[in-house]
């Protein structure tokens, strides 16, 4: 034991000062006053992660819904509730990370100290401060797995752990597809020519499997719905950034780090880092702003808070703390050669290339195709987890063999004003047409323009009836469709009218079907939903 010790007197040693130092960051942050639950979260980001680990293996909203594992990971803890859950992974992704990045110092040359020290810079940097103020993130758990996948490649770990840690990055976050071109160098060292790009691209393929199977396989029908590449909406964000420049620059420069690790860029120690790392550098320094795009709409670029453009540089933190003990060589030198890389056993290398291969199923066999309805248009966290709540909690119930009405003077939640408890007396059942957030609406439930539509959730297609009860002024014809397909038509007046559909099992799927209104003539005319009854045949 006492060999062992000494052995890894380093490593323990960062360990504990790793352990040292988030907790002392967190107790900064603790404030007695402030308690999370699951009806209860401070930002949008927050709700989507939250309603992921209530119903893991249920999409929520895009692209959130896609990052998996850190979610499937809380809702694994024992005896943890899903929002405290997201601060223990946090604390301990962090941790982790500072011991990962004093062995990735070590395995690049640098003394122990000088190791110790970056450990140390990043334990109190900026972001970790912060991604332990905002815990309801995969940012952490992405950091850990980035520092993994270059330790195991510095290292000379192998294409098959390789590999293995490309698929659980594609599983935490899409950022952590950026590693996958050092592949290329790592199958160098084994081949050369067409079979080294062989190589690399055997490795890279369970983790594009898994990336496309989240994506197109599991909501094919959200599939491509992600924002693109307007040009129009990015110029605009530019510009935002370029005006920005005094608020987001005391950011990015990480108290201090980036100006000293420009400075360690500058020596020629740092030059094969930058060959190899330079362009990943550069995409994690850019991810703050490019988000800021993402989040936006077409019309109307987004730009982040203060605490997400620091948050959202943590991925980059690891290089910058290199670059900052290249130039403290300069004045300390300290930096050493590489020592020599680990060879795994044969067996290690055949278990990574069974994970590996065995984990392009994993989608396939966890992963409930119910399909959701596009929420990607509301940048509401109440709204997002009320709608995955209700809609899973409504379609079981109608599994039961329940008959269900909803009628606007039970669904009346006001925000600020009622209990975040009563989430589920919100409308979240309306969709477009009922007017801006009919969801938050307490009068009645009216058509604000020719077509409306209204949730029908459905585990198991079945044979269902729904009544409509409608009243218009004036009189006006409405026609009911369901998921487009048209199934009764009736006038409607003052005194009201029912229109009865009977869906057959065949026209639903799994999922959040539509039930479309559709009002003919003028349509300033005012149509009312005064209930919705919903009986399994």
């Amino acid at each position: 034991m006492r060999s062992l010790c000494r052995r890894h007197a380093g490593a323990l040693l960062a360990l504990l000062a790793s352990i040292a130092a988030i907790t002392a960051q967190n107790w900064r942050l603790y404030d007695p006053h402030i308690r999370y639950d699951r009806f209860h979260l401070p930002g949008f980001d927050a709700y989507a992660y939250v309603a992921m680990v209530e119903h893991p293996t249920f999409f929520t909203v895009a692209p959130w819904g896609y990052r998996v594992l850190a979610p499937w990971l809380v809702a694994a803890l024992p005896a943890v509730g899903s929002a405290r859950g997201f601060y223990y992974l946090t604390w301990a992704a962090l941790v982790g990370s500072g011991l990962l990045l004093f062995l990735l110092l070590r395995r690049l040359g640098h003394g122990l100290l000088p190791a110790l020290l970056g450990t140390l810079a990043f334990c109190f940097s900026p972001p970790a401060f912060d991604a332990l103020g905002y815990p309801f993130v995969a940012d952490p758990l992405c950091v850990l797995l980035l520092l993994a996948f270059l330790l195991a490649f510095e290292s000379g770990a192998g294409l098959c752990a390789l590999s293995l840690l490309a698929v659980l990055g594609a599983l935490t976050k899409e950022i952590l597809l950026l590693p996958l071109p050092l592949l290329v160098i790592a199958a160098r060292a084994q081949a050369r020519g067409a079979r080294a790009w062989l190589r690399a691209a055997l490795a890279a393929f369970p983790a594009l499997v898994v990336t496309l199977e989240l994506r197109a396989w599991w909501q094919p029908h959200l599939a491509g719905q992600d924002q693109g590449l307007d040009w129009g909406a990015i110029t605009r964000a530019l510009g935002l950034i370029a005006t920005a420049w005094q608020q987001w620059l005391p950011l990015i420069a990480l108290g201090g780090l980036l100006p000293c690790a420009l400075l360690g860029g500058l020596r020629r120690a740092a030059r094969p880092l930058l060959l190899r790392y330079g362009y990943l550098i550069l995409a994690l320094l850019a991810l703050p702003f490019a988000a800021s795009v993402y989040v936006g709409t077409a019309e109307q670029p987004s730009m982040f808070f203060s605490g997400d453009i620091s948050r959202l540089t943590l991925h980059v933190v690891p290089f910058l703390v290199v670059l900052c003990l290249i130039a403290l060589d300069r004045v300390w030198p300290h930096l050493g050669a590489a020592p020599p890389p680990i060879r795994l056993a044969q067996p290690w290398h055949a278990l990574a290339a069974v994970l590996s291969a065995a984990s392009m199923l994993v989608p396939l066999a966890l992963l409930d195709r119910y399909r959701r309805v596009d929420l990607s248009s509301v940048r509401d966290g109440l709204v997002v987890l009320a709608t995955t709540r209700e809609t899973l909690r409504t379609a079981a119930r109608l599994e039961r063999g329940a008959v269900l009405t909803f009628k606007p003077e039970d669904y009346r939640f006001v925000p600020r004003k009622s209990e975040a408890p009563q989430m589920g007396r919100m409308r979240w059942f309306l969709r477009e047409g009922w007017g801006f957030q009919a969801y938050y609406d307490v009068k009645a439930m009216a058509m604000a323009a020719a077509e409306a539509n209204v949730l029908l959730p459905c585990f198991a297609p079945r044979d269902t009836e729904i009544v409509l009860a409608l009243t218009a002024s004036p009189p006006t014809r409405v026609e009911a469709l369901v998921n487009g397909q048209a199934l009764a038509a009736t006038e409607v007046d003052s005194s009201g009218a029912e229109l009865v559909l009977r869906v057959p099992g065949s026209l639903l799927f799994r999922g959040d079907n539509i039930v479309t209104l559709r009002r003919s003539g003028d349509v300033a005319r005012g149509v009312q939903l005064t209930a919705v009854t919903i009986r399994p045949l």
